[in-house]
């Protein structure tokens, strides 16, 4: 039934935040936001002014990253590159790992082949233990390297556990490292 009212809410009342961000916003601009919502496939930063873009999971760190809640929470602070601009769609995508140092760029002068380095067994595969040696750096311990025994290759191996580990490659180019167990 027609009663000749009209009802607005408060966003009806305020400018529309799209309407500045060509003005504001550039491609290749750095930000720095707050993180507003966390997802499975990544994380909200707010950029002020109620413009929020979206990082996605791969653009939060330069390492493998399953989850978002890992790497960021709501209210943090980052510092985010403005990657796409779909005024359009009213979407924008940012990006952690293009505004921060990759950790890969001092792996030839941290792990030198031959040398022992502890690192936790952080999940296997078929083929071999992925081991994190630090932060955002995993190093593949293939099955073939270890020594035989009555239970397979992980046997007496748990996950999360700290070890030492011998470097014998490193593929900068192809982010690879690869290690066998360090044995006293």
């Amino acid at each position: 039934e027609a009663t000749g009212r009209i009802a607005l809410g408060l966003k009806q009342l305020t400018a529309d935040p799209w309407s500045k961000v060509p003005d504001t916003y550039q491609v290749g601009q750095v930000r720095v936001g707050r993180v507003t919502r966390v997802a499975e496939f990544g994380a909200f930063v707010d950029l002020g002014a109620g413009v929020t873009g979206l990082v996605h999971l791969t653009e939060l760190a330069h390492g493998r990253v399953v989850r978002a809640s890992d790497i960021v929470s709501v209210g943090d602070r980052v510092p985010v590159k403005i990657t796409r601009l779909d005024e359009a769609s009213g979407k924008i995508s940012l990006s952690v790992k293009q505004v921060v140092t990759d950790p890969w760029e001092s792996v030839p002068a941290s792990f030198v082949v031959g040398k022992a380095y502890p690192g936790k067994i952080k999940r296997y595969a078929e083929f071999g233990a992925f081991v994190e040696l630090r932060r955002e750096i995993e190093a593949l311990a293939p099955a073939r390297e270890f020594p035989p025994s009555g239970g397979g290759w992980r046997d007496g191996l748990v996950v999360d556990e700290s070890r030492d580990w011998v470097v014998i490659a490193v593929d900068v180019a192809r982010r690879r490292i690869t290690v066998v167990p360090a044995f006293p």
